[in-house]
């Protein structure tokens, strides 16, 4: 004769028969039993991932896919090694180290220890749209205080530095191909637009302050090209006055007192000594050409040798006096060209 018992269980009713139990798989049994994450796992046939139960509050989750669009809002640490396409990352992103390395960012994949390379013809900008025509670009507004700044580098150099430091440093190479550029301007200051109504009282193309004087030898600008056809330190072609409101210094060389014979001076000032009696003196300068403007002027109070004419040529100039040098006179030369 066929008996059946029933065990109400938390409200679910189970029906043990004589053949054991066939509605009741082992496994559901087992978390039944036993409520825990690896049971649970075993009992359902559609999950995935591995790993323990995940809730709403501080999870930890281990190199996860993410496939569909998301917004993570909030503060974000990345630890691991994330897959996120087309997400946007709100909130503030914290943590220790290098928290976005390897992010993958479409289908390629930054440097460990760096979030610099997207892809291979990336076009970057910080608050504007990209261009095709720039690397980065700063489009956007220069805002937030009364001084405020596009790009402010202002790192702290560190004690392991000891050579070179180079805030800004500008390097460009050509492609090795047949083809020319017209210019390249390592540095531009340009004239942007002045808006209707407003009113900017002073620009300064390039800017060095007076708080600039901290180290042994303070330099504002510094040129070291060499000399060479085509070769200038400084080369002004605006038709604007330049202004110095410092002292001027010229590299020169002046003959030490007693050396009356013929001077080669390649430099634009110097000074050369007549001996007494003379009336002319040369001066070979590689700078000068039969176009130099050449200044010239009596140093000593001689009584005879007042004043001096100077006349170019190309490699030299001739210094002739108004009458011999009773004694050794000094002339103070300078070539402009």
């Amino acid at each position: 004769m066929a008996f059946e018992h029933e065990y109400p269980d938390e409200g679910l009713a189970m029906t043990y028969g004589p053949a054991g139990l066939p509605t009741i798989a082992g496994t559901l049994r087992a978390f039944l039993h036993t409520p825990t994450s690896a049971n649970l796992a075993a009992a359902v046939t559609n999950e995935t991932g591995s790993g323990a139960l995940v809730f709403g509050t501080t999870p930890t989750l281990t190199t996860p896919v993410i496939n569909t669009v998301a917004s993570v809002g909030g503060a974000w640490t990345a630890a691991a090694t994330w897959t996120l396409p087309a997400h946007t990352l709100g909130g503030t992103v914290s943590g220790g180290g290098n928290q976005l390395n390897n992010v993958i960012i479409g289908t390629v994949t930054p440097l460990a220890g760096s979030f610099t390379t997207i892809s291979a013809s990336v076009r970057a900008a910080f608050g504007g749209a990209v261009s095709g025509s720039r690397v980065a670009a700063v489009p956007g507004n220069i805002t937030g205080a009364t001084t405020a700044y596009a790009i402010d580098a202002n790192g702290t150099v560190q004690s392991d530095v000891t050579n070179l430091v180079f805030i800004y440093n500008s390097n460009p190479s050509t492609q090795a191909a047949a083809f020319t550029i017209t210019t390249i301007a390592h540095y531009a200051a340009q004239q942007g637009t002045i808006g209707a109504s407003s009113a900017v009282t002073s620009q300064y193309g390039f800017w060095a302050a007076s708080s600039l004087v901290g180290a042994t030898n303070n330099q504002g600008f510094r040129g070291s090209i060499p000399s060479g056809a085509g070769n200038y330190n400084c080369y002004m072609v605006g038709t604007a006055p330049n202004y110095f409101a410092g002292d001027m210094q010229f590299d020169k060389t002046v003959t030490a007192a007693g050396t009356t014979t013929p001077q080669t001076i390649n430099k634009n000032a110097g000074a050369v000594n007549f001996a007494a009696a003379d009336a002319s003196k040369v001066v070979t300068d590689s700078r000068v050409t039969a176009n130099s403007i050449i200044v010239a002027t009596v140093a000593t109070n001689d009584a005879t040798m007042k004043s001096v004419q100077a006349v170019a040529a190309a490699g030299s100039f001739t210094l002739y006096a108004n009458a011999a040098a009773t004694a050794e006179t000094r002339v103070n030369f300078l070539v402009i060209n």
